[in-house]
C-alpha cells in the first residue's frame, strides 16, 4: 500500500491501528467494555478522517504540542523503567492509551508519507527499523549472552540490542547518503535514535504483555503474534522520524 498513494496508505495504516485497538482490549480482557473500545475507535478513525481534508502539519509544529507528545512518551519510558503500568485495565484508560498510541503517534507516520518526497523518507524509515529489528535477531541469536531486560523480556540481549544500534546507524548512513542531500553524521545520530526508541516501543509492548499474561497481542500472523507486535517499534518512532525529517527539510 505505502507505493500505491498517500490515500491507500493512510487507509491501509488507520486499519492495523483499529486492528491494535482491538487487540488492546481483548489482551486486557476488556471487550465487554464496548463502549470504550468504541469511543477509541472512533476517535482514531476521525483523527484519520480529518487528514482527509485538513492539513495537520502546522498544529504538529506547535511547541505545546511537541511538548505534549514527548512528555506523554517520557512517561511511557518511566512506565518501563519502573517495569509499573499504571490504571492498564480500566476502560477509558484502555481508551486514553490507544488513542495516543494507534491515532496521535501513527497518525505522524501518514503525515511523513503525505509531506515532501513522502514515499522515499517513510521507505527510509521502515527500512531503518526492519534493519534494527533483524540485527537484534540475528545478532541476539549468535552472540547473545546478557539479557536486556529479563524481567520483561526475557529473550531480548544486551548484544542483540548493540546490534540493533550499530546496524540501524549502517542502514541510516548508506540509504540516506543514497537518497538525499544529508550529512553523514545527521542520518548516523537519527539512526541511533531510531534504534533507541524502535527498541523502547517493542519492550514496553512486552511490558503490557507481561502485565496481561499474554505471549502475543494477537493470530492475526501465525507464529508472528497480532498486528501490535508488528508495528509497536514504528509507531514508538514516528512522532521522532516526522520531526527529524521537518527540521532536514525546513533548513
Amino acid at each position: 500500500m505505502l507505493f500505491y498513494g498517500a490515500l491507500s496508505f493512510k487507509v491501509c495504516v488507520a486499519l492495523f491501528m483499529l486492528l491494535c485497538t482491538y487487540e488492546l482490549f481483548a489482551m486486557a480482557g476488556a471487550l465487554h467494555h464496548t463502549p470504550a473500545m468504541i469511543l477509541a475507535m472512533l476517535t482514531i478513525g476521525l483523527l484519520f478522517a480529518i487528514t482527509l481534508r485538513v492539513d495537520l502539519s502546522p498544529w504538529l509544529s506547535h511547541p505545546a504540542v511537541i511538548s505534549a507528545v514527548f512528555l506523554w512518551m517520557a512517561w511511557y519510558m518511566a512506565e518501563l523503567a519502573l517495569k509499573r503500568i499504571y490504571w492498564l485495565k480500566h476502560p477509558l484508560a484502555l481508551c486514553v492509551r490507544a488513542v495516543f498510541l494507534f491515532g496521535v503517534c501513527a497518525l505522524y507516520l501518514v503525515l511523513l508519507r503525505d509531506g515532501t518526497q513522502g514515499l522515499v523518507w517513510t521507505l527510509w524509515i521502515l527500512c531503518i527499523v526492519w534493519v534494527n529489528d533483524t540485527s537484534a535477531y540475528l545478532t541476539g541469536r549468535r552472540f547473545g549472552k546478557h539479557p536486556l531486560a529479563p524481567s520483561v523480556s526475557p529473550r531480548k540481549t544486551i548484544e542483540g540490542a548493540v546490534g540493533a544500534l550499530l546496524g540501524s546507524m549502517v542502514a541510516a548512513v548508506l540509504l540516506g547518503l543514497w537518497f538525499f542531500d544529508v550529512a553523514w553524521y545527521e542520518l548516523l545520530g537519527f539512526g541511533a535514535l531510531a534504534s533507541a526508541l524502535a527498541q523502547l516501543g517493542d519492550l514496553h509492548e512486552s511490558l503490557v504483555k507481561r502485565k496481561f499474561e499474554v505471549k502475543d497481542s494477537g493470530t492475526l500472523f501465525p507464529g508472528h503474534g497480532g498486528v501490535y507486535d508488528r508495528v509497536d517499534s514504528f509507531i514508538f518512532l514516528a512522532p521522532a522520524a516526522y520531526y527529524f525529517v521537518r527540521l532536514l527539510i525546513s533548513g
